[in-house]
């Protein structure tokens, strides 16, 4: 590659365009200036097709790279020396050497959800087979900016929901912030105020007259309607309900009172603990309200969930649509999610004299200092009357006129 003594000047620069022109023989040069303490060069290219491009030199393990700058008859030449000098070199070569997302994926998972032991794993899993890798493999993690993120998010919402779109955003925001850690060079396009589901807020607890409408609603959406009682009657997690199992509903449960007495009880939901769970209420005896509503759903053969999905041998899913559905039969409700359900049963505790301490390990939190290190007790008949006084709450608020004190067994 020939340099120019002394560096380009417009004069110099119009003797080589018009020996180039002149030349009869058409072929590919390309002229370098060495920019003094930038540790790159400014290259004048002219193509067999007699395109004049300016680029950048520089190198990367010691092999020279050169990126396109900009054109000779756009770019002026002081122009074209900024352009070279202000050139984002380390990045451009991080790009380079990243992988493609899949990889960078790929490794995200191994080192940060398996390492942690998220119980999202699956769901996130499901979210790049389906929605982003479909979109993105391939494509190296630089060249996905913050526009095709938006066109992603866009499709999402279109063909499924906005609370989808935020969960894969959710994901995708992870991964990006997780591989910026890693690499210095490269800046997460994800910004504020990309997700598409309006916030609502987290401190809302639905009224009297919003409960008994939802309740009511939920009389014609089978097992979704079902386990959205049972979320209020319980105030448990919706992963612990939904997944929750006719054989984890067990009879002749032993378990010792405060008194340290030997006794056993019915109808006691076991609530599974996953790997790296961090607290859920055990196991408690539900209360008669809440088998009134197991009561009415028809066991499916070979099905073990109590709560079953449309398809296959899982639980329910597809909670965005199911909701959009109970929405649409309630008139007149400010917006709300399923997780307002378990706020709103922990206040009706307080309001209802339960003691906060027990209030918070009905709902399955975990207890923090002294108290939750060296306490195991197990307080399940504390835990079980809480929900039972629950029950009955909840009952006159959905139904004043049902009588609170009549006794329903599960049906088997």
């Amino acid at each position: 590659m020939p340099r120019v003594a002394g560096g380009f000047s417009t004069k110099k620069l119009a003797e080589l365009v018009s020996a180039y022109t002149a030349d009869p023989t058409p072929r590919e040069i390309q002229y370098f200036e060495t920019l003094q303490d930038a540790g790159r060069s400014l290259v004048f290219y002219m193509s067999y097709g007699g395109s004049r491009t300016w680029r950048v030199l520089f190198y990367d393990g010691g092999k020279p790279r050169t990126r396109a700058i900009g054109s000779y008859a756009d770019t002026s030449l002081a122009e074209a020396r900024k352009r070279a000098r202000e050139f984002p070199v380390s990045k451009t070569i991080a790009s380079a050497n990243a992988g493609n997302f899949e990889e960078i994926a790929e490794d995200w998972l191994k080192r940060h959800v398996d390492k942690e032991g998220l119980r999202t794993s699956y769901e996130i899993r499901r979210q790049l087979a389906r929605y982003i890798l479909p979109a993105w493999r391939g494509v190296n993690i630089f060249e996905i900016g913050r526009n095709r993120v938006n066109d992603l998010l866009d499709k999402i919402e279109d063909e499924n929901s906005a609370g989808m779109a935020d969960y894969v955003l959710s994901t995708v925001r992870s991964i990006m912030t997780w591989y910026a850690v890693r690499n210095g060079d490269y800046n997460s396009p994800i910004v504020p105020k990309m997700d598409r589901k309006k916030k609502i807020s987290r401190d809302r607890v639905l009224r009297d007259e919003e409960l008994a409408a939802i309740w009511e609603a939920c009389a014609d959406l089978g097992a979704y309607g079902a386990m959205v009682k049972i979320l209020l009657l319980t105030a448990q997690r919706l992963d612990k309900v939904a997944a929750m199992r006719w054989a984890d509903i067990c009879s002749g449960v032993k378990f010792r009172d405060t008194q340290k007495r030997d006794r056993e009880a019915d109808n006691v939901w076991i609530v599974r603990t996953e790997s790296g769970e961090k607290g859920n209420i055990g196991a408690v005896q539900l209360p008669r309200q809440a088998l009134e509503v197991l009561g009415e759903l028809h066991r499916l053969e070979d099905q073990p969930y109590i709560f079953p999905a449309a398809k296959g041998h899982g639980h329910i899913n597809s909670f965005s649509r199911w909701k959009t559905d109970l929405d649409a039969k309630l008139d007149g409700i400010e917006p709300w999610r399923l997780h307002d359900l378990r706020r709103t049963a922990r206040t009706r505790m307080a309001e209802i004299g339960i003691d906060d301490n027990i209030a918070e390990r009905t709902l399955g939190h975990a207890i923090q200092g002294v108290h939750g290190i060296y306490n195991r007790f197990s307080y399940f008949d504390q835990k079980s009357e809480a929900l039972r006084k629950l029950g009955n709450h909840i009952e006159r608020i959905v139904d004043p006129s049902v009588e609170a004190s009549k006794v329903v067994a599960l049906r088997k």
